[in-house]
């Protein structure tokens, strides 16, 4: 029987590892899910399911991961992309605090590694999170939210960045009512 290569990879970052998904195969009853050492470029299994998305939680932050993915039928099975897709592991970076001052609300949070810069959300009761600023460098791990209302309450997240990745965020948040 012959199988397609499973197509429309995607990766991205969770809380608990790497997630990916990928486009069901006409015929696939599972799935294969390879890895490629980058130290001798050799493709090694991590696993299977019969599901069309999969969660690597045996990864380290920091450091870029390449996968690919079998599609199977009994003693079948597709080759998987040549090339795989590629993702860095950013973890969700840690909050540690938001604070109303004159000048506005402060979000303080710790670096991340392999992280090139981070992503500011804010919502408040009435409102989703909405990306309100950006922070370019690692070496900052606080944003000033000049735009904060006085006597609003807002909640604000962090998301870690790098060239092609994003982490995914705490949910929760830390909140803070704007005083000034």
């Amino acid at each position: 029987k012959y199988l397609a290569v499973p197509q429309n990879l995607k990766v991205k970052n969770v809380k608990n590892g790497i997630s990916f998904s990928w486009d069901e195969v006409k015929g696939a009853k599972s799935y294969k899910i390879y890895f490629q050492d980058p130290s001798d470029m050799k493709w090694y299994y991590v696993g299977s399911t019969k599901k069309t998305t999969y969660v690597d939680e045996i990864v380290f932050p920091g450091e870029t991961f390449t996968y690919a993915v079998k599609a199977v039928n009994g003693k079948y099975s597709s080759n998987h992309s040549a090339k795989g897709v590629s993702i860095v592991r950013l973890e969700n970076p840690v909050l540690i605090d938001a604070k109303s001052g004159k000048e506005g609300i402060t979000v303080t949070w710790e670096n991340t590694e392999g992280a090139k810069g981070y992503n500011i959300y804010r919502k408040t009761a009435n409102s989703s999170w909405t990306l309100i600023g950006k922070v370019n460098n690692t070496r900052s791990t606080a944003y000033l939210d000049k735009s904060a209302k006085k006597g609003v309450t807002y909640t604000y997240t962090v998301r870690a960045r790098n060239n092609t990745s994003l982490s995914s965020f705490d949910s929760k948040g830390v909140s803070c009512k704007d005083r000034y």
